[in-house]
């Protein structure tokens, strides 16, 4: 490493000297810069930021007293060698306060100026090692502290660690100001088949590591699966951290996290916030899935407002699939089964009766537009809706329920029938659109979303009209074409590839043995006096 210095003399013939002399000494010390006097110095150390100054002090103008001074404002690790003609009390006096290196008197000789340079290399050098000591030990101390507070959350959430312990650590090793009082339990979303799930969770857990790091109450620690976070719950809005750590991990990593948020409590009571927290991360990731920021309050309202739809979900997935094959008589049966649960749940409560099938209601309808089935149908849909809203909330019994429920499913088939009906043309047109477009880049997402289909649907609508699903028929539609193709010897086996929406030729040859069992230059050998179809 070199340094870089700077001269600062109103002699030029002076600076050029001394130039020299620091050259000749073959230190790592580099003269980047002069300066003609003070106020020259001032913009010249702003400018080239050197390590060391060599400061005449008597100059026209600002003199290098006061040079110095104001340069080590915004310097404050330049080392300072002030020369000057005049041995005087005073001016060493400023100089030492300023933490001047030397003081060397004019003229200076090569064996001085060796003797300074060599002086202040080895406080550069000292310096750095004194640094990289420090950083060495703030590693070791934090090392230690994240250990440390590792081991209390550790123990506190199984249960086997008291206050006055905590304290005495918190105060001699930690300078912690607070206990945790809450935690967040962190859940990544990796599939346990994946080949990298050590590294994505310690991925995950590192980037929580890194953004908790310089919160000294903050306690991290990895347990199993999870990952739980220990802090003051006063301190800290919860929400708001556990919506930080999700954005970072998810952001930084890729990752999908789930979030169980707990109650603020106390420290002596962290391992039932734990297992409560726990618990709530379980239901929450049953009842809505993964990804989710879970709160106490969440799964209270969930658990009361889910407690009948799950006894129910199995019949009204099976009501569905008879709408849609017509069976409009088992529909009813099963719709009828629900409405005998949902009176002896709610204790023939009509209205918590009424409120439960306006749920089912409106599930179903969102089941089935939601793979699309009732496109088109919007205005349709929202007549039938408010509709039935109406005639389900003026019912008085249970005969009315009925009969609420035998017309609410009448005319739900007629949406199917519409649906069904609408299916049919959209399974031709796509097999049109195929035909004609083969060469085109088609992919099964795309096209589902511009018939407005949802693409799970629309594979199993094509499968059951076609008898075939969409890459296979894409598929065997282009090697057709490719056979055509081929009968002509002027076109090349890329360019044919081209022509019927493959890229890559390799790929294509591949494609087109595993269908016909044989390459294309084969088939071609093969077929080579036929004449091709027009196309």
């Amino acid at each position: 490493m070199k340094y870089k210095a700077m001269i600062c003399d109103d002699e030029p013939l002076e600076r050029e000297v001394l130039s020299m002399i620091v050259d000749k000494t073959g230190l790592p010390i580099e003269v980047i810069c002069d300066a003609k006097n003070g106020n020259d110095a001032i913009n010249k150390a702003k400018e080239f930021q050197p390590d060391i100054i060599f400061m005449d002090v008597k100059m026209p103008g600002i003199d290098g007293i006061t040079a110095a001074k104001e340069i080590i404002t915004f310097l404050p690790n330049v080392k300072l060698i002030i020369i000057t003609a005049y041995d005087e009390f005073e001016y060493l006096k400023e100089a030492l306060k300023l933490g001047v290196i030397e003081y060397l008197l004019k003229p200076v000789t090569p064996e001085e100026v060796e003797t300074v340079a060599r002086k202040v290399i080895e406080i550069f050098e000292n310096e750095r090692l004194n640094e990289k000591r420090e950083e060495e030990t703030r590693k070791i101390i934090q090392d230690m502290s994240k250990i440390i507070k590792t081991g209390i959350l550790a123990a506190k959430i199984l249960g086997c660690f008291f206050e006055e312990e905590v304290s005495d650590i918190e105060m001699k090793y930690l300078g912690i100001q607070s206990l945790p009082n809450s935690v967040l339990i962190i859940v990544p979303e990796i599939e346990t088949q994946s080949k990298k799930i050590i590294h994505n969770k310690y991925a995950v857990y590192h980037t929580i590591e890194k953004i908790t790091r310089k919160h000294s109450d903050i306690f991290v620690l990895a347990l199993g699966e999870k990952i739980v976070i220990g802090f003051n719950g006063s301190k800290y809005d919860r929400y708001e951290l556990a919506i930080k750590l999700k954005e970072e991990v998810e952001t930084k990593t890729g990752i999908i996290t789930t979030i169980g948020i707990s109650d603020i409590g106390e420290f002596n009571n962290l391992k039932k916030l734990f297992e409560e927290t726990d618990e709530m991360v379980k239901l929450g990731k049953f009842f809505l899935g993964e990804g989710n920021i879970i709160k106490k309050e969440d799964i209270e309202v969930l658990l009361k407002s889910r407690s009948l739809s799950l006894r129910t979900k199995r019949k009204q997935e099976e009501m569905i699939k008879f709408l849609e094959l017509g069976d409009n008589g088992k529909a009813l049966q099963l719709l009828k089964e629900v409405v005998g649960e949902i009176l002896t749940t709610t204790k023939n409560n009509l209205l918590e009766c009424q409120i439960n099938l306006i749920e089912i209601m409106m599930r179903i309808v969102k089941t089935i537009s939601e793979v699309g089935m009732l496109t088109g149908e919007e205005g349709r849909v929202f007549q039938f809706c408010f509709s039935h809203l109406q005639k389900l909330m003026r019912t008085q019994n249970y005969r009315g329920i009925t009969l609420w429920a035998t017309s609410f499913l009448e005319e739900i088939s007629d949406l199917f029938a519409v649906a069904r009906s609408n299916e049919n043309n959209i399974i031709e047109r796509v097999v049109k659109y195929i035909n004609e477009n083969f060469e085109k880049e088609i992919r099964l997402k795309e096209l589902s979303q511009a018939i407005y289909l949802n693409p799970e649907y629309f594979s199993r609508l094509f499968k059951k009209e076609v008898g075939c699903t969409f890459a296979e028929y894409l598929t065997r539609t282009r090697i057709e074409a490719a056979k055509n193709y081929l009968v002509n010897p002027s076109l090349t086996i890329s360019e044919i590839a081209k022509k019927v929406g493959y890229r890559d030729a390799n790929y294509f040859s591949k494609v087109f043995k595993k269908v016909v069992g044989i390459s294309p230059t084969e088939f071609r050998e093969l077929n080579s006096f036929k004449v091709p179809k027009s196309l």
